[in-house]
């Protein structure tokens, strides 16, 4: 299996998505098994039609995206001087710590120059970002699991 690989969810095997966590069932053996939100990802996406490779990349650039999202949100966060409830339901969308808010708000209200938050937005987005090198290496890993518990084929 390599980063050319196309494959396709086994015909055996039924899912369900539950709070962002797919939940597989082979139905030849009951067995089942659960993927974290990555791994879900990578589930739905599994067509039969597209690479490894295609899917690390889509699955990086939405997870990019959601990041320049989060960096966004923080600044306007800091621009309506937001309280701890909003902060809280940001921390919560994007299932992250509200410390991490907290400390990027006071952080933001105590730069001064605009390109100075610029940059420091720009901080924040990169300190999420993913390569499709880092997904791809990960969805392969998973992949030769996924295939070796008969969930996908080739």
């Amino acid at each position: 299996m390599n980063r050319d690989t196309i494959l396709q969810r086994s015909d055996n095997v039924t899912f369900q998505t539950v709070a962002g966590e797919a939940i597989l069932i082979r139905m030849d053996t009951g067995t089942y098994f659960s993927l974290n939100p990555v791994g879900t990802d990578f589930w739905e996406l599994l067509d039969g039609r597209t690479t490894i490779a295609e899917h690390a990349a889509a699955i990086a650039s939405t997870y990019n995206h959601k990041a320049d999202e989060l960096a966004t949100a923080i600044m306007a966060l800091v621009q309506e001087k937001a309280d701890a409830r909003s902060q809280k339901a940001l921390a919560d969308e994007y299932d992250i710590e509200i410390e991490f808010i907290q400390d990027h708000i006071a952080r933001l209200t105590n730069a001064s120059a605009d390109q100075e938050l610029s940059q420091y937005q720009q901080a924040i987005a990169e300190a999420f970002y993913v390569s499709a090198t880092t997904v791809q290496d990960d969805l392969l890993e998973l992949a030769q699991t996924m295939f070796a518990d008969k969930l996908v084929t080739t």
